[in-house]
This record gives structure tokens, sequence and C-alpha cells, in this order.
């Protein structure tokens, strides 16, 4: 964000506070733009909900260009790029800053692992490591989010055993879970401790993340005084305030509010069953990806269902978490802090990938795919890679032509191409 008054570049609570002064100054999630074609319905329901920018057509790629009160108070131009470079090059400064300090040692962090949801596309992705590319990032890998986890899980957690466990995750923006099999032993040969990490499932719902619940709660504050998501500023106001009231709900059973507006003000009292109805289409819609995971995979019991994600706080999202599971798991368990785990895996994923580095620990991690892949050459379509194929699996399709020879590879099966 840039500041109204110094027209300084602010990040993190910095720029939340701007957000409720002058929202046209401010850039949050730019990611959701990142490799998606101009005209796509995700980013327009984004855009009329709750991202303060406006948005037009890149003409040259066919994507997006954020439009914003830029350092001058002028308005500006970013590509999805980077704006994301922007914000990956404040976290490395503030890496090396951190190292610094911890070590008096100056040190440059170039090579990094990133974590993504795990339906990303992998034009998303390219445009992910464009943007890091911009921050003068080297990206050894992306990593699917809940990946992440389950290796900090089993890092931590798994020794000497087999497990079958579920990751929940349901952060701000959707909902994932990986159906894992994680393992510790000891390689008899090097004596080494080994940890191996097997992606069976990967199923996601988009449309579940805390953004979602805090933003009909927002709504139901606007009603209040007779306004809607048009007057921007007090629109961000609520939803900082209706942030602040979900989270007193996970813990007490009403909270007060209070919602200031040119035209009136309103100060009162939601209970949690209240908030409870409000969501009540939200909460139906986390059922989808635990019984198709459940129904894929066809497991008769789950050893272990871990929840991460500031979401799965919420009392009633538990409870519904764990009725869909019917029965396959006994109870829910949060082993995997939400803010550090993933952090964890991909640090340990990172380490493991390195040539320059020996962890203590050896690590195995058998990721998949989320979409099937197809191939199309002289006019027809083959089938390469099933949806949850193993990452890193080969394939050799042979062809003959006289003349120039155009593949084309895609998403099938229901995925976006």
């Amino acid at each position: 964000a840039w500041t109204p008054t110094t027209k300084d570049r602010v990040f993190g609570d910095a720029a939340v506070k701007v957000l409720v002064r002058a929202p046209q100054n401010v850039i949050i999630y730019p990611q959701q733009l990142l490799g998606r074609k101009f005209g796509d319905s995700h980013v327009a329901e984004a855009v009329s909900s709750h991202l303060p920018f406006t948005v037009t057509e890149d003409t040259v790629r066919g994507s997006y260009l954020i439009n914003v009160n830029g350092p001058a108070g002028d308005a500006a131009t970013l590509t999805p790029e980077e704006a994301m470079g922007m914000l990956l090059r404040y976290f490395k400064r503030l890496a090396e800053s951190e190292k610094a300090t911890a070590t008096g040692v100056s040190t440059v962090v170039r090579d990094i692992v990133v974590t993504v949801p795990s339906y990303l596309t992998y034009h998303e992705r390219l445009a992910l490591i464009d943007a890091a590319a911009l921050a003068d990032f080297h990206v050894i890998s992306t990593l699917n989010a809940p990946t992440a986890f389950a290796i900090t899980y089993a890092f931590e957690r798994v020794e000497n055993e087999t497990k079958r466990v579920a990751i929940v995750d349901i952060g701000a923006s959707g909902m994932e879970i990986a159906w894992t099999t994680v393992s510790g032993d000891i390689d008899p040969k090097t004596n080494r401790s080994t940890t191996t990490v097997t992606v069976n499932g990967l199923t996601w719902e988009p449309t579940v993340g805390g953004r979602d619940f805090i933003s009909r709660l927002a709504e139901f504050m606007m009603e209040k005084v007779k306004a809607d998501k048009s007057d921007r500023k007090l629109w961000y106001r609520a939803l900082a305030e209706a942030e602040k009231v979900m989270e007193a709900l996970s813990v007490n059973k009403d909270k007060r509010f209070k919602v200031v507006s040119p035209e009136r003000d309103y100060e009162g009292t939601i209970s949690r069953e209240e908030f409870e109805l409000l969501i009540k289409d939200i909460l139906a819609r986390i059922e989808k990806p635990i019984t198709k995971g459940l129904d894929d995979l066809e497991w008769a019991s789950i050893d272990s269902v871990q929840i991460v994600g500031g979401a799965t706080r919420i009392p009633c999202v538990q409870t519904t978490i764990l009725a869909a599971f019917s029965g396959k798991a006994t109870d829910l368990s949060r082993h995997i802090s939400g803010d550090e785990g993933g952090v964890y895996g991909a640090g340990y994923y990172a380490a493991t990938s390195s040539s320059s580095h020996r962890s203590a620990k050896k690590l195995i991690v058998k990721d998949s795919t989320p979409f099937a892949i197809s191939a199309k050459a002289l006019g027809t379509e083959t089938k390469l890679f099933k949806a949850m194929s193993r990452i890193g699996s080969k394939k050799t399709l042979t062809l003959g032509t006289a003349s120039d020879l155009d593949v084309s590879l895609f998403y099938t099966d229901g995925a976006p191409r």
C-alpha cells in the first residue's frame, strides 16, 4: 500500500491500516490474478467482493493489469507479477534481516521453495515463479501447501510407524485436503532416519475460506447501516470489525460490534448461533471435498485428521468437518501450526533438495498432480496422465509425420484449460 499522506510504500499491518482509510491505495491478494486470463469468473467475483483496486485488460498478454493510486498519488498500473514481486522482495528483506540479526553475518537469500494451493494450474505457478524472479529469488520448487503441512507432521510426530493422515487446511482463501500416508523408519544400510510422505489424493473447495466467513458477517453488518459494498471505505471497516467478531465468537457465545457510517452508526450484539445461521450454506460446502476423498480412496479408517488454518478454529466448522468423515475418524487434532507448519515443511523440503545441505533425516516426498493432462497432435487427442498421477512420472508418445508437428498439452476431465 501507499500511504495517502507521505506516499510511502508499506506492507503488512501498516498496509491494513491504510486499507480502511484509503482502499484505492492498497493491493491485496495479487496472487489471485497470477496466470489468469482476462474475463476469468473467479477474478470478477474477487474484484466485486473484496479486492480494493480495479482491473483492466493487458491486451498484450490477454491477462490482467492492476490499477491503484501509486506513490505520487497518481494512478499507477502494475501487472500481478510486479505487485507480487514487491511483496516477495519485502519478504526477502525480512528474511535477510532476521538472519543477520540472529547470526551477525550478512546473508543473501536466493533459493526458495514456495508453498501454493494444490489446485493452482501450471500457468499460475509459472506466473508466481516470474514474480519471484522480479524479487531476485530462484524458485527451487513450488510445493503444494497441504503437502508441506504433511511433511512437518511426519518429521515431528512419526517414528518407526506408518499412518494414514488427512491434512484439512482451511485458510483465508480456500479449503484443501491432502490424503497422505506418512512413515518413519531407519535405513538399515546407512542407519539414517528416513521420513516418507506419500500424497494419495488431493481435494479442495476454493469457495470455503476464512475470507468467505468474514465477508458474510460484514454483509450482515452493512445491512444494519443500510449500506452496500459500493462504499469501499465502509466495507473494509466492516470487514475489519467482522474479523474481530468472528475470532471472539470462536471462544464466546456472543460478541458486541459497532459499525460507523456517514449516515448512521449501529451498535449491536451477534450470538454464535446467529453467526452459524449466516454461514450455513458455506458450511454445507465443507462436506464435498471430504466425501470425494473418502470415496476415491475407499479408506476404512484414518489414523489422524490434522486441521490447520484460522477458519478451523470456528466451532461449527470443526463439527462439520468431523461429521463429514462419517465415523472414519473419531476426533480432530491440531498438532500443526497454521502459521509455521507450512514454512517448516517447505524448509525441510528445501534442505533435502539442496546439494549443499545434508539433513539429519532423509525425506522422500511422493506428491501428486491434481489434474489430468492430455496431448493433442495430428488431430488426435491422447490422455497422458490421469488426475492424481505421481509427480515425476514419465510417458513416451511416438508420432510419425512428414511435415512440421505441433503438439499442445492441456488439462482435461473438468480441470481448467
